[in-house]
Parts: C-alpha cells; sequence; structure tokens
C-alpha cells in the first residue's frame, strides 16, 4: 500500500474520528498543509488499517478517496490468511 502512495504523508487516526473520517467529515487536528495523506485508523489484530485518502488544509484533514468499511474488512481478512499460511511454511 505504502508503495501505491508513494509521497503522501500519513495521519493515524482514533476510532472516534476514524468512523466520521469514513463518513466523509472533515477533522480538525495539529496537521500541517498537504496535498496528500493517506489516513490510517487504529490497527485491529497488529494490522494498520488504511481508511483512505486526503490532503490537509489550515489544520482541517479533508477526505479524497475512502475505502468502504467492507472493502477495509476484506483486506484485514487477506492479510490474516496471508500471515496465517506464511506461518504454516
Amino acid at each position: 500500500t505504502e508503495v501505491l502512495l508513494a509521497g503522501h504523508a500519513s495521519v493515524t487516526l482514533d476510532a472516534d474520528n476514524a468512523g466520521r473520517f469514513l463518513s466523509g467529515l472533515r477533522r480538525r487536528g495539529p496537521w500541517p498543509n498537504h496535498p496528500a495523506v493517506m489516513v490510517w485508523g487504529p490497527p485491529q489484530n497488529n494490522q494498520p488499517v488504511l481508511l483512505g485518502t486526503a490532503h490537509v488544509m489550515a489544520g482541517e484533514l479533508i477526505p479524497g478517496r475512502l475505502l468502504s468499511p467492507i472493502d477495509i474488512q476484506q483486506t484485514l481478512a487477506q492479510h490474516s490468511a496471508l500471515s496465517n499460511f506464511k506461518g504454516e511454511a
């Protein structure tokens, strides 16, 4: 994922702000202005959770492309299955 989003800054949100962000709401925070940001939610099962992309202007995190909750769960399930497969090898 990070390779596809090279050049993007990274922002991690807590659970409350992650839910609001996924609803398309702008979030306020201490972030510097940046035209391209990858937004992460709190880890689940020790795995980072990509929520989507955004940009930051005047301390506001403004959603751009958002992943659906179904996409997020499928990504986590695939990563878990891959981790289990690697552990068996």
